[in-house]
């Protein structure tokens, strides 16, 4: 009788087990993101849509730079190029140029300023399939606990414009020049290069990460709501324009930008709704439901656009 208990026991705790891994697999496995076939806008329309994208974020970045901390930046970086090439009487002009400009920034009670924007493109994958390719390798290595490839791998999921912008402290900036001056004066050139290697501690960095694919989206949803707009509704390339919309969303999302953040699930269900007016060429609807996609696409990019 003991024997049987300890058998059935076993078999209902082996079977609980098989139910749970297949509950499991059923709630966490994602439908594989396949790209469309049919394009409305080409790859060469799309490439100068997001140059145009670059260009505006340099253009607004440099709107805010202050010209005198970049130079005075720039001022130590020729000073300490110039020591290690020992020629202090350049490295001490260049220096005093620095100085001077800090001095400009305290007066003009300027705590903090923008020295220098970069703005660049990472494409580590150009589509889903590169993406699936790179996961499936990373598993791999994880489970052969192969961590220093994993990190070097996993930088590759990346599709996306990255800004970054670097300002200085000018307190501590201008500390650090006043203590190089002081080593100067003494000509412990050594010592004075030492300091002006501190410079790094006044400068600050912030990063905008904005997706390519979200970027991508958006300019499809905003060229479907223009054939939406017309007097003729032109059904099929509006769907061929939310299909490729839905598919760079999905991508976003495999490539895990916005995880937490970004509610990506449900701009998908608001593609989906409007492919369905689209089916039924109810016109009334779909304009409202192209207003309401245009704004949830549009706060999405302004999330990502906040400086992280």
């Amino acid at each position: 009788m003991k024997v049987i208990v300890i058998l059935f026991l076993g078999l209902m705790l082996f079977l609980s087990g098989c139910t749970t891994h297949k509950n499991y697999e059923s709630e966490e496995q994602e439908p594989y993101i396949v790209q469309p076939l049919e394009r409305y806008i080409s790859e060469n329309d799309m490439q100068d849509y997001i140059n145009d994208e670059v260009n505006l974020a340099i253009d607004l970045g440099n709107q805010f730079i202050v010209m005198d901390a970049a130079n005075a930046l720039a001022n130590v970086r020729d000073a300490m190029i110039a020591i290690r090439q020992n020629s202090y009487g350049n490295a001490r002009e260049h220096l005093t140029q620095a100085m001077g400009k800090v001095e400009l920034l305290l007066r003009a009670n300027q705590k903090s300023a923008l020295a220098g924007v970069n703005v660049e493109i990472n494409m580590g994958v150009k589509n889903a399939g590169e993406a699936y390719s790179i996961i499936n390798e990373l598993d791999s290595l994880f489970k052969n606990k192969e961590y220093q490839k994993v990190r070097e791998l996993a930088s590759l999921l990346s599709n996306e414009i990255l800004i970054t912008r670097e300002s200085l402290s000018i307190s501590k900036f201008n500390e650090v020049l006043k203590q190089a001056d002081q080593y100067f004066r003494e000509k412990d050139y050594e010592r004075a290069l030492l300091v002006l290697k501190n410079v790094l501690e006044t400068t600050a960095f912030e990063y905008t990460t904005i997706p390519l694919p979200v970027v991508r989206a958006e300019r499809m949803i905003a060229e479907a709501g223009a054939l939406i707009e017309k007097e003729e509704v032109e059904y099929e390339n509006v769907k061929i324009l939310l299909n490729n919309a839905a598919y760079e969303i999905k991508f976003a999302e495999l490539l895990g930008y916005g995880k937490e953040e970004i509610d990506f699930k449900s701009l998908v269900q608001k593609i989906e709704k409007l492919k369905k007016s689209v089916s039924e060429k109810n016109d009334a609807v779909l304009r409202e439901d192209i207003k309401e996609l245009n704004e949830s696409i549009t706060q999405i990019r302004e999330e990502f656009a906040e400086t992280e």
